[in-house]
């Protein structure tokens, strides 16, 4: 399976402000290769990675790859991380009764304009069900079109979105960020965004 661009920009983000999400819980929606919530794992947040039940070979591959980097998964061990199929917009039993997160992630899931809708209907949902309603929804993503636009669809979902500039922090750490987001983003244009209910 081949890994996007934006999974890089979104794994060095969660590994630069490691102190923002170490003991916290964390969803990665459309995990893929799961690199951001693999890196999220190994700095102590406890992890759910998600993938669609339309394609289970994404589900392997989460499985396999955390089993390469050392993390178990789907057992009753401290630190193990969650695997488990979530299709953007579908509400099963096993969804309704996951718990509380504390900050969401996805990399690249803003790609095909016919599921926007249906992704942010899940970060909704997310957001309202946790701790005082205040999960913070973090994604990268690449312009693909400039036409597209999920201003209406925001405002239908309560939801408020703003892009995180590379350099916004003056501390060390957002500074590296900065310097070294090129390198790995592959001369892709991709920007991190931060999404939280209104």
């Amino acid at each position: 399976m081949f890994m996007w661009p934006c999974a890089p920009v979104l794994a060095r983000f969660i590994f630069l402000q490691r102190q923002l999400f170490k003991d916290k819980n964390i969803l990665e929606l459309g995990a893929g290769t799961a690199l951001p919530g693999i890196v999220a794992a190994k700095i102590g947040a406890n992890v759910t990675l998600t993938d669609t039940h339309k394609n289970p070979d994404c589900i392997d591959l989460c499985k396999r790859n955390l089993t390469l980097n050392g993390l178990r998964f789907n057992d009753e061990s401290e630190n193990c991380v969650k695997v488990m199929h979530l299709t953007w917009g579908l509400f099963t039993k096993e969804v309704m009764e996951l718990k509380p997160f504390d900050f969401i992630i996805a990399s690249d899931c803003f790609y095909d304009i016919n599921d926007f809708e249906d992704i942010l209907a899940t970060i909704s949902f997310f957001i309202e069900k946790s701790v005082d309603r205040k999960a913070i929804f973090f994604t990268t993503y690449e312009e693909r079109n400039a036409d597209w636009n999920i201003q209406c669809l925001l405002k239908k979902w309560n939801l408020k979105c703003e892009y995180i500039e590379e350099n916004e922090d003056s501390d060390s750490d957002s500074d590296k960020f900065s310097e070294e987001t090129s390198n790995v983003s592959y001369n892709h244009s991709i920007s991190l965004l931060k999404f939280w209910l209104q």
